[in-house]
């Protein structure tokens, strides 16, 4: 099993595709969405455009020769163009794609940071995946409710209606001095919290991802297992970089 990873790479930071293939390792084919000199959070980061349709449907015609099973993990898309056409490749390539699995990257700490056309296109990749990545600010953004309505458990229902389909682990959860984590595995809701930690990292989502995949989806862990194991890889990461003094997370 392969993992077939649209993300963006960035230079600078610990995020995306770099994040990915720390965890990883040789089982991720890595596509990237566009490049950055730096992650979004770093002042002055530039960003490429690159071939991204024909990088993509080469990759997956070359899996096929290969005969490679794989999970399609979607992340960070330079523009809503990017989400057709990895709708139109999943059909075409879903004799060789088994999960798929999105983190729809639009925003954090209840501020968006992607453009509004992306945000309309977020949905029908959520519609057509088995597995999710939200976290708080995206699991409420997607769930459908009007800001007035959104509350933890409000958003968690929510989107469970919305995406009936869809398994998810909802990240960064408001849990007074604690960050909750929530995983609906399609038949039960489970819960992991950990106490807050003082500073934020880009790329912790990332993290918490690569980290799931390797463990629920390469190596077979249950599912609940997995998100606890990479919580807690996850959050020695942060503690890590915060005792070292460090800007990016070390992994």
């Amino acid at each position: 099993m392969h993992v077939l990873a649209v993300h963006s790479q960035a230079v600078h930071g610990t995020a995306s595709l770099k994040a990915l293939g720390a965890v990883l390792g040789s089982a991720l084919l890595p596509v990237p969405s566009l490049l950055l000199t730096g992650l979004t959070n770093i002042p002055g980061h530039r960003k490429f455009a690159l071939p991204f349709g024909e990088l993509l449907e080469g990759s997956l015609e070359l899996a096929r020769s290969r005969s490679l099973r794989l999970v399609l993990y979607v992340g960070y898309l330079g523009g809503p163009e990017q989400a057709g056409l990895v709708l139109d490749l999943l059909e075409r390539y879903r004799d060789i794609i088994g999960t798929v699995l999105v983190d729809p990257v639009s925003g954090d700490h209840g501020r968006l940071y992607v453009p509004d056309a992306l945000l309309e296109a977020w949905p029908r990749l959520l519609a057509a995946a088995g597995w999710a990545l939200p976290n708080y600010t995206e699991l409420c953004l997607y769930s459908g409710l009007p800001p007035a309505q959104q509350s933890p458990e409000a958003c968690l229902e929510a989107f469970r209606a919305r995406y009936p389909q869809l398994r998810f682990a909802a990240t960064s959860l408001p849990a007074g001095e604690r960050t909750g984590i929530a995983l609906w595995d399609g038949a039960a809701l489970h819960r992991h919290t950990h106490p807050r930690l003082p500073r934020n990292f880009g790329g912790s989502g990332d993290v918490f991802g690569a980290w799931f995949v390797r463990k629920h989806l390469l190596e077979g862990l249950p599912a609940p297992q997995a998100m606890r194991i990479a919580a807690l890889r996850t959050r020695r990461s942060i503690a890590k970089a915060i005792r070292s003094g460090l800007d990016d997370l070390p992994l």
